[in-house]
């Protein structure tokens, strides 16, 4: 049996929210996060996600996928585990590239 990832949820966010599918989107990547996504730079830098990336949700998703709870920090994939990634450059991107003042959006 495989486990399931959070890359499947990560990818139908990118399909909605190219297809501006935002609440959609928006629940898809609150998954992924949930699941365990924790790479801060692809979800900043992906530009399938352009079309979220200044809603209010997007930025709690992106505060919650950043708290300290025993996943990588910021900008550290999981498979980057136990390499000598310094994230301090990912996170002074996060905490310039959020907005403080967002729309926010409700997902069903």
């Amino acid at each position: 049996i495989i486990a399931p990832t959070p890359d499947k949820p990560y990818n139908m966010a990118c399909c909605h929210a190219l297809s501006h599918s935002l609440p959609e989107a928006l629940q898809c990547l609150r998954q992924a996060v949930q699941m365990g996504y924790c790479n801060v730079q692809q979800m900043l830098e992906d530009r399938d996600l352009d079309s979220v990336r200044h809603l209010g949700a997007f930025s709690d998703i992106m505060r919650q996928m950043t708290q300290v709870d025993g996943r990588p920090s910021p900008g550290e994939s999981s498979s980057s585990r136990g390499s000598n990634t310094n994230a301090n450059t990912s996170a002074n991107t996060l905490a310039t590239t959020i907005p403080s003042s967002s729309k926010n959006i409700q997902a069903p």
